[in-house]
């Protein structure tokens, strides 16, 4: 997901929707399938990161 943006924003209920028209300005809208990708991500991605830095370690220990 290297260089997709994704994220939230926690505010009081009166500024978040200058908060959202804002951010739909300047980033625009992310597609459904980056959602769905960010989504599992976000739900998987303890057990993914664990296997990616073992994946690394591997390859860094050839040379």
């Amino acid at each position: 997901m290297t260089g997709w943006r994704v994220g939230y924003l926690v505010t009081p209920p009166d500024i978040g929707p200058a908060c959202a028209r804002i951010h739909h300005t300047l980033v625009g809208p992310v597609n459904s399938a980056v959602q769905r990708a960010a989504s599992v991500a976000l739900a998987h991605g303890d057990e993914w990161h664990r296997e990616m830095l073992e994946r690394y370690r591997r390859r860094r220990d050839l040379v």
